[in-house]
């Protein structure tokens, strides 16, 4: 088995693979292309957002995709986020579940930043990763290039 990750910058060079497997998922809702799309037009760009566009593929077929953006600051450290912001921990169980579903399993290193939110966000990504049947590896905090 062969897993490649393959980045996009712009949700119209990723449509034709990543709608069909949007539209298959029912476990993240949020995950729909149109909304995604909608929602990066709208408050994506206008905050001085990069588009970072990520398919996971296995033996060549994409089996899961994340939607990031990426905003550079001073002294070349980088914030990352998900398109479509204010994920909670509901929000983040549901997608690390959806995620672990596509990758079939196996094993997930998790990290976090220090933000006050990081170990409540990354519990919630641990729990839908277990549930979604992923080892998962807690690496705790993880500093940024």
């Amino acid at each position: 088995m062969t897993m490649t990750v393959k980045f996009w910058s712009s949700f119209a060079e990723c449509e034709a693979l990543v709608r069909p497997l949007l539209e298959a998922e029912d476990e993240a809702p949020f995950l729909n292309f149109d909304w995604l799309l909608a929602y990066w037009e709208h408050f994506g760009q206008p905050a001085g957002r990069e588009l970072l566009l990520a398919g996971v593929f296995r033996d060549g077929e994409l089996v899961t995709f994340a939607p990031l953006w990426v905003r550079r600051r001073a002294f070349g450290v980088a914030e990352v986020g998900l398109v479509g912001d204010g994920l909670g921990p509901e929000e983040a169980t549901r997608f690390a579940r959806a995620f672990a579903t596509r990758l079939g399993g196996g094993t997930v290193v998790l990290g976090r930043d220090t933000r006050p939110s990081g170990p409540a966000l990354a519990s919630a990504v641990r729990a839908g990763l277990l549930a979604g049947r992923c080892r998962v590896l807690d690496a705790g905090v993880l500093s940024t290039p």
